[in-house]
């Protein structure tokens, strides 16, 4: 939420609304302005109050140093982690980063793309969370013996799926690491169903309800997609985008290319 540069309106009306809607944890992008995170973050934190939780998402764009003293001056507002201050390739600047900022948590987050690199991480005790992106590690094994790793070092895991679809596969792991390997909702979270426009073409879209995912009520991966949505909106034969290609302004001539008109995509080896 809050990202760089928004007014202080639409800020606040967010804030509001996800209060009303019973969040109690927040995450932020910071990184691009030092003022303007101030800014954001006084906004954020009058709106919210200090009982909920906040986290900070660098998104790995700091180096080491810029990284120190970038969160020295955060660290009033009171942040639960500060998530991938700098690449997460640079473990070593990882170490000296939260050196440098205890109390402070550091968190390694959605770029961390393997159990080994997890692995390193936990086991040098940089960081205080693991908030993971399932769909860039390889496959559910990664990530259930991420999961196994974080549980032996009471580390906590959670769980990013903001992509729509994300969601709907996302939240079998979240289930499953509750209910097998941690049995605590301390300090975890998982990223909110907000593309509600886009879920609404799942058979079984992802439930949330009280800032909470609800457990599915089908078996299955629950990703299955409606027939109508998938004709409407597949690539390149979908309606929506036949409709889109075939629009004059998006091609320098007004001959419409062969392989529109034949309803099929080149490969190109």
């Amino acid at each position: 939420m809050g990202v760089p540069r928004m007014c202080e309106a639409q800020l606040r009306i967010i804030c509001r609304e996800a209060l009303k809607d019973g969040f109690t944890r927040f995450k932020v992008k910071i990184g691009e302005e030092l003022e303007d995170d101030k800014r954001r973050l006084e906004i954020i934190r009058e709106e919210i109050g200090w009982e909920n939780l906040l986290v900070l998402d660098a998104s790995a764009g700091w180096d080491q140093n810029e990284a120190i003293h970038w969160m020295k001056e955060l660290a009033g507002f009171r942040p639960l982690w500060v998530l991938e201050p700098t690449s997460s390739d640079d473990i070593l600047a990882h170490m000296a980063i939260a050196e440098e900022l205890r109390p402070l948590h550091v968190g390694v987050a959605v770029n961390c793309h393997n159990k080994i690199m997890f692995k390193q991480y936990i086991q040098k005790k940089t960081v205080s969370c693991c908030f993971l992106d399932p769909f860039r590690i390889g496959g559910v094994n990664e990530v259930l013996a991420i999961c196994l790793m974080a549980a032996k070092f009471k580390v906590p895991v959670c769980i990013e799926a903001r992509v729509p679809g994300a969601a709907e596969l996302a939240q079998h792991l979240l289930f499953w690491e509750y209910i097998s390997v941690s049995g605590s909702l301390s300090k975890r979270m998982c990223a909110a169903v907000t593309h509600r426009h886009i879920h609404q073409h799942f058979q079984q879209p992802a439930m949330t309800k009280w800032a909470s995912y609800f457990l599915p009520q089908n078996p299955g991966c629950n990703t299955e997609m409606k027939s109508e949505s998938l004709l409407e909106y597949e690539f390149p034969i979908g309606q929506k985008w036949q409709h889109l290609v075939r629009s004059p302004k998006y091609w320098k001539s007004s001959r419409i290319p062969d392989w529109i008109e034949n309803r099929c995509f080149p490969v190109t080896f």
